[in-house]
């Protein structure tokens, strides 16, 4: 068989992992009440994500790490297969319990496939054609993200909930066979190899501590609450520690001398205000349909749709344009769209709801020219040897920004919901809306309209800030000296 069809059919593995891992964060949104009520236990379930999320969030260095040391084709797979491990068992769960703990074990598989699969496709691909292969893993991304509680409402109204998790076997198998079978790689063993067993266990406890507080912050515990400003205190001298280990390291967890080259540390900069951004608009519009506007899920869900297709378009337009433009200026493109769509979000949300399809579009535009050219960027400003701690940085960086932008939003948009409410703390939906009296309809649909619009200013200065930074790129054709070192 020829070299490049192994390479296309091995890319064909690689998609597959991140679309199961991808999809898995949002199939199961549309299913948490039914879930929850079978299994009796309403009061769990923000760990249903949490737990997942935690489990991907800390171990994704960690797999980068090691699969600089030792290989990314059998961590990748080792991944797969405890993901697919994980979501057998969370198919037979008979208990929030069981369910929480085969999440993370699904979290921690997908801790691996979603860093190791963009490390692999830079090792796979050089940097033009690199710029194509990773728009269509953002493609897959950003596609798994939308069709996800579709898929999962689907199953939920006329199957079962649990073959949301049994679904992904059958996937999860055929990228094992593909990356088996088709994918060479050739490791170079040193006789002398240093794992930083001390930095990782250091880097789990603070990034583990600060990611739990920010899970149960303005829900189950007030944020200044003795136990969260324990969990600060703990979070913050862990990764003191954890520098200081780094420093003294022979073979580092995280090379500290990542964040000396000015590349990586834009990209990265970057990459956590445009995900901040991007997960305010996935989050708390849908709650803007249902809540202000009335909507059914399925119908505020296809709100997302155009944001979906034209990060597919952005995505491939992306990589054509490399071979004419420098990464910059097709970045500094797509983040100007960004920063147009939320401006635009903010002026037009109140007075042209239907304004948000084509803001959407918009926005999915700008992500979708981007997104894919910033791990181009950060892959391309490494040695070889440092490009799955360079990539599963980042992907730890995207998620820590989500998680954060979440929980910060979240709050905020509960406080000022609380404000003009008095003090009750409601959140509508189609259902809840039938019974009620008009008066109260309007005043709750105002607090609802009024506080996500509050929220539409962060979303404008995150892109703000996210365009700012892309300016600090260099305009030289810097890939190119950074592809003949690695």
């Amino acid at each position: 068989m020829q070299k490049q069809t192994k390479i296309k059919l091995a890319t064909l593995g690689l998609l597959l992992a991140v679309f199961l891992a991808a999809i898995e964060g949002t199939i199961i949104t549309t299913a948490t009440p039914t879930i929850t009520t079978d299994l009796s236990g309403v009061e769990l379930m923000s760990w249903i994500f949490a737990s997942y999320m935690l489990a991907m969030t800390v171990t994704s260095p960690i797999y980068g790490k090691l699969s600089d040391l030792f290989g990314r084709k059998n961590l990748l797979l080792f991944g797969i297969i405890l993901f697919i491990l994980g979501s057998a068992l969370c198919g037979f769960a008979q208990n929030m319990e069981q369910l929480i703990i085969f999440r993370a074990i699904q979290g921690l598989g997908a801790g691996a496939a979603l860093p190791l699969t963009m490390t692999v496709i830079g090792d796979l691909y050089q940097f033009n054609e690199r710029a194509k292969v990773q728009g269509f893993i953002s493609a897959v991304w950003a596609i798994s993200s939308v069709i996800g509680p579709l898929v999962g409402g689907f199953f939920v109204d006329f199957l079962s909930w649990r073959l949301i998790f049994f679904i992904n076997i059958p996937f999860g198998l055929v990228s094992c066979y593909l990356l088996i079978k088709y994918l060479d790689e050739t490791i170079v063993k040193s006789k002398k190899i240093s794992i930083d067993y001390l930095g990782a266990l250091i880097f789990v406890l603070s990034t583990s501590s600060i990611l739990y507080a920010l899970v149960i912050g303005g829900d189950s515990q007030d944020w200044f609450s003795k136990k969260m400003i324990s969990l600060y205190v703990f979070s913050a001298i862990s990764f003191i520690l954890f520098i200081i280990v780094e420093f003294k390291a022979k073979e580092p967890l995280l090379p500290l001398s990542l964040f000396k080259n000015r590349n990586l540390v834009v990209a990265y900069g970057a990459m956590v205000f445009a995900n901040a951004l991007l997960i305010g608009v996935e989050v708390f519009l849908p709650v803007y349909n249902q809540s202000a506007l009335g909507k059914t899920a399925t119908t505020s869900g296809l709100t997302l749709i155009p944001l979906t297709f034209s990060w597919t378009i952005g995505s491939f337009l992306s990589g054509r344009l490399l071979a004419k433009y420098h990464a910059r200026t097709i970045i500094s493109i797509g983040t100007f769209l960004c920063l147009i769509s939320s401006i635009g979000t903010y002026a037009f949300l109140l007075n042209y709801q239907y304004s948000i399809y084509l803001l959407n579009a918009v926005l999915g535009l700008g992500c979708g020219m981007s997104f894919p050219l910033y791990m181009i960027i950060i892959q391309s400003s490494v040695v070889k040897k440092q490009r799955g701690i360079a990539t599963a940085a980042n992907s730890f960086l995207s998620t820590f920004a989500q998680t954060l932008g979440v929980s910060v939003l979240g709050t905020i948009f509960t406080i000022k919901t609380s404000s003009y409410l008095n003090g009750k703390k409601l959140i509508l939906n189609e259902h809840s809306m039938k019974n009620m009296p008009n008066v109260d309809l309007h005043s709750i649909q105002n607090a609802v309209s009024n506080s996500y619009h509050f929220l539409t200013l962060f979303g404008v200065l995150f892109a703000f800030i996210t365009f700012l930074l892309v300016l600090f790129l260099p305009k030289s054709n810097f890939e190119e000296k950074s592809e003949s070192v690695a």
